[in-house]
């Protein structure tokens, strides 16, 4: 597929497959095996896949995701908007290239960041992430960027998976103590 839109409408049972000049690379969301994945509806218009979308708009905390935890990110920004946080979500669309510079625009207007995403902690996009963030946006941050993620093991068995995936409640904690930092 060319564009981000392409990806999403992509049926579940097959996942992604995107076209490189290399070749194709098969891409399938965990969710989709346990029957969480949900499709966007194609409206026909094509988004690029180079650019990150920010998905809500928010003014106290950044909140970066991708893939599988864009329900749950945005389920938690609900939760917490209900609560008088407002977090903006961005949707990072493609890993390679990295669009650092809406995530740094956001980081550096909210002074706050959360990276969540569901693979293992260490040597992670989200690792890469924050050591952008450190290198290019370290004096407007007013706390420690954090991370919400799988842990550093073997990923359980699918009846064991809900134990290792960041839910919505682990999200919504790290969100309240980082704004309680300072």
């Amino acid at each position: 597929y060319e564009t981000y839109r392409e990806c999403r409408k992509a049926l579940p049972s097959e996942g992604t497959r995107i076209k490189t000049g290399r070749g194709t690379l098969k891409v399938v969301d965990i969710n989709i095996f346990n029957g969480q994945a949900k499709l966007e509806a194609d409206d026909g218009s094509a988004l690029p896949l180079d650019v990150c979308y920010v998905l809500r708009n928010g003014s106290d905390i950044t909140l970066v995701t991708w893939g599988a935890m864009v329900h749950e990110t945005l389920q938690a920004a609900d939760q917490l908007s209900a609560e008088g946080i407002e977090a903006e979500v961005i949707d990072v669309a493609t890993l390679k290239p990295l669009d650092m510079e809406t995530i740094l625009e956001s980081v550096s207007r909210t002074g706050r960041c959360i990276i969540i995403h569901e693979a293992a902690r260490c040597c992670g996009v989200g690792a890469e992430i924050a050591a952008n963030l450190a290198e290019s946006c370290l004096l407007n941050l007013l706390a420690p960027v954090r991370r919400v993620t799988g842990y550093d093991t073997v990923m359980p068995l699918l009846r064991n998976e809900h134990l290792y995936l960041p839910g919505l409640e682990r999200i919504v904690d790290a969100a309240r103590e980082t704004l309680e930092f300072g």
